[in-house]
């Protein structure tokens, strides 16, 4: 009997409902922002990753349209700098805190979750 390697696949379908120009929170544009932030960049920076140690994953991708318009629209564009900034500060601001009330285990542990 002959043994095979086995293969995995991962398949990303990255797909949101149009939320621009429909509120905010929780299911407004926070959800565009929140994915954007938390899952597309940090798949980039993955890719980008590879590219530089010249690994050459095979990637199935997959974007629909109504997301693909909401990433490329102005509004999405200059709300998500906003939204980055308001993480920023609530981070600094968390932080601050954390040390205030001398839980210095809790920033560490947020700066190596930013560091990633």
């Amino acid at each position: 009997m002959s043994q095979s390697l086995g293969s995995l696949v991962i398949v990303l379908h990255g797909h949101l409902p149009y939320v621009l120009h429909h509120g905010r929170y929780p299911h407004g544009e926070a959800w565009l922002y929140e994915a954007a932030a938390e899952t597309y960049m940090p798949l980039l920076d993955i890719i980008g990753e590879a590219a530089l140690l010249q690994v050459r994953p095979a990637l199935t991708i997959g974007l629909t349209p109504v997301l693909l318009e909401q990433l490329a629209h102005e509004r999405f564009k200059s709300g998500f700098v906003d939204y980055l900034k308001t993480c920023i500060d609530r981070a600094v601001s968390d932080r601050r805190e954390f040390e205030r009330a001398n839980q210095l285990h809790l920033p560490y542990h947020c700066s190596q979750r930013v560091a990633r």
